[in-house]
C-alpha cells in the first residue's frame, strides 16, 4: 500500500515541475506549482510515517502535522487568482496561511527542538491524552477544509456569471474542470470527517481511515495537475494580432459613437462589421471598438437589451447561421460547419444556444426549410 503514496508524491513533484516550466505563466500557475509540490511533501511525510521510517528517525516526526491547514487556503487562493481579471495574487490573501504559521511557530518551540527521545515520548503522550492545542488543531483541520470548499464553489459560480457578461464563448474559460476537482476535494473532506467519526465510535481503524483519505488525494492531485497545467489565463491584457484592426475600428466608430447612442452604435457595429464571426470575441474588444468602457457597454447590453454579452453575441450568430443555410453556396456544408462559419466554436454550445433562441434544434430548423 505504501508504494502508492510514493507514486502519488512523485506524481505531485513531476506535475509541479511541469507547472513551473509552463509558458506564459500567471500567478495562478505559480500557486498551482507550489501547491502541487506541497501536496507531494504531504504525501511523502505520510509515507514516512506509515512505513515506520519516521519512528526510526524521530527528527522527522511531526513535520507534516500542520500541512492540512494549508490545503484549503491553497485551493481557495488558487481559485481566486484563476477568476481574477488581472491574474494576480492579492497580498491580502496570504493571510489565509496564518493558522498554519501560528501552529508551526507553536510546535517549533513545543516539539521541533526536542531531542529524539523527547519527541518519541511527546508523541506517545499525545496519543493517550492530547493537549488542548492538539485538539484545537484537529478541529481546525476538520472545519477549515469544507469551509474553503464552499467559498471556492461560490466564487466559481460568480465567475460563470462574469464570463457571460464579458465573453461570447465559454469553452476553456468556464473552469468546469476546477468545479469538478473542487467537488472531488469536497468528497475527500467529507470522507475525512466521516472516517474520523467512525474511528471515534469506533467502527473502523485509524489505518483504514487514513488510507481511504490519502488514496483519494493521490487520485485528485492527478486531475488538479493535468487540467491546471492545461488551463490558460482567462483575462489577459496582452496585445493580440487583431490589435491594429481594432484600432482602425475605434477610429471608424469614434465619430459615430459621439453622434448616436452607444446602443445604436453597437447594433450598427454588429450588423455592419459582424465582429461576432470572431469565435473568441470579448466585451473588451467591442468596448474598444466603440470607444467606450467595458462597464458602460455591459450595463447597456444588460439593461437596454435584457441580455448578457454572451446571449447578445450569440443571438447574432444564430441569425447568421439561419441566413447562411438558405444560400446556395452552403448547400453542401454540414450544419456544424455553417455554425463554425457563423462564429460558434463548439457544437455543444451551438446546439444549446440555438435551441434556447429558436425553440428548435438546428436539425429541426433545417428540415423545416427543406419542406417549405
Amino acid at each position: 500500500m505504501e508504494i502508492i503514496y510514493i507514486i502519488g508524491a512523485t506524481q505531485s513533484f513531476f506535475l509541479s515541475v511541469l507547472a513551473f516550466n509552463k509558458k506564459n505563466k500567471t500567478d495562478g500557475d505559480y500557486i498551482l506549482a507550489v501547491w502541487l509540490a506541497f501536496i507531494g511533501f504531504h504525501l511523502l511525510d505520510y509515507y514516512l510515517n506509515k512505513s515506520g521510517f519516521s519512528i526510526d528517525h524521530p527528527h522527522l516526526l511531526g513535520i507534516g502535522a500542520c500541512f492540512p491547514l494549508l490545503q484549503g487556503p491553497f485551493m481557495y487562493v488558487y481559485t481566486l487568482v484563476m477568476i481574477s481579471k488581472n491574474n494576480r495574487l492579492a497580498p491580502v490573501n496570504l493571510l489565509h496561511g496564518l493558522p498554519f504559521l501560528a501552529f508551526t511557530i507553536y510546535f517549533l518551540f513545543d516539539f521541533y527542538f526536542l531531542s529524539a527521545t523527547e519527541k518519541l515520548t511527546y508523541i506517545h503522550l499525545q496519543e493517550a491524552n492530547p493537549y488542548p492545542t492538539i485538539t484545537i488543531l484537529n478541529i481546525l483541520i476538520l472545519g477549515l477544509g469544507p469551509i474553503y470548499i464552499v467559498l471556492s464553489l461560490v466564487k466559481l459560480r460568480k465567475h460563470l456569471k462574469s464570463i457571460t457578461d464579458n465573453f461570447s464563448y465559454q469553452e476553456g474559460i468556464n473552469l468546469n474542470w476546477l468545479k469538478y476537482v473542487l467537488a472531488g476535494l469536497g468528497f475527500i473532506w467529507s470522507m475525512v470527517i466521516l472516517t474520523n467519526i467512525l474511528v471515534y465510535i469506533p467502527i473502523i481503524s485509524d489505518a483504514l481511515s487514513e488510507n481511504v483519505i490519502y488514496l483519494s488525494v493521490v487520485i485528485a492531485v492527478f486531475f488538479l495537475g493535468y487540467f491546471g497545467i492545461k488551463q490558460q489565463a482567462i483575462y489577459s491584457n496582452k496585445a493580440d494580432p487583431g490589435r491594429n484592426k481594432r484600432a482602425m475600428q475605434e477610429r471608424s466608430y469614434h465619430k459615430k459613437a459621439k453622434e448616436a447612442s452607444i446602443s445604436s452604435a453597437l447594433q450598427d457595429y454588429f450588423w455592419d462589421e459582424k465582429p461576432y464571426l470572431n469565435s473568441r470575441l470579448t466585451l473588451k474588444e467591442v468596448a474598444d471598438a466603440l470607444r467606450t468602457s467595458e462597464n458602460q457597454l455591459s450595463h447597456i447590453i444588460n439593461k437596454q437589451m435584457g441580455k448578457n454579452f454572451f446571449e447578445f453575441v450569440n443571438s447574432f450568430r444564430v441569425e447568421e447561421f439561419k441566413s447562411r443555410t438558405v444560400l446556395p453556396e452552403y448547400r453542401n456544408y454540414t450544419l456544424i460547419s455553417i455554425a463554425y462559419e457563423s462564429g460558434f466554436n463548439s457544437k455543444a454550445t451551438f446546439n444549446r444556444v440555438f435551441k434556447n433562441y429558436t425553440g428548435q434544434t438546428p436539425s429541426d430548423f433545417y428540415q423545416s426549410l427543406q419542406k417549405s
